[in-house]
């Protein structure tokens, strides 16, 4: 439990943190011209509400991670399956926001960045079978 809780952690933090400046640079190349205060406040409003807003989301991505990894040993299949879920994740509260199935290119702007970040941090952190909790058989139990 504790290699999940840490992985979704690292992945929901990273993600939280990153994205605000990628939405200030985002706004900067489409001529959004900030002051440097504006900015500075924009980032730390993003991370604040990014925060409380999506703890909701990285619960739910603790529980599947460590979840999947009772259910299989496959890294591979516990981050694929985790990917999915987090695009999912990382839209949805948007589209709940928006009221409606469809979203303008300038929403895309403004939420793209959370599914692209959280997919690559999924598959950037290291990701530890937890077997020896899981009650798995090992190829060494197998072999016994």
């Amino acid at each position: 439990m504790k290699q999940s809780f840490t992985y979704s952690l690292k992945v929901w933090l990273t993600t939280v943190t990153i994205v605000p400046f990628i939405q200030m640079i985002e706004g900067l190349i489409i001529g959004n011209h900030t002051s440097i205060s504006n900015a500075e406040q924009m980032i730390f409003l993003t991370l604040l509400f990014g925060l409380l807003l999506s703890m909701p989301s990285w619960l739910f991505l603790w529980m599947s991670a460590y979840l999947l990894n009772r259910l299989t040993d496959n890294i591979l299949v516990i981050k694929l399956s985790l990917m999915i879920l987090s695009i999912g994740l990382a839209i949805l509260p948007f589209f709940l926001l928006a009221g409606t199935v469809s979203l303008s290119i300038h929403d895309l702007i403004w939420f793209g960045p959370y599914p692209i970040i959280v997919v690559a941090c999924i598959w950037l952190y290291k990701l530890k079978p937890e077997s020896t909790s899981t009650g798995h058989l090992t190829n060494t139990q197998v072999s016994e």
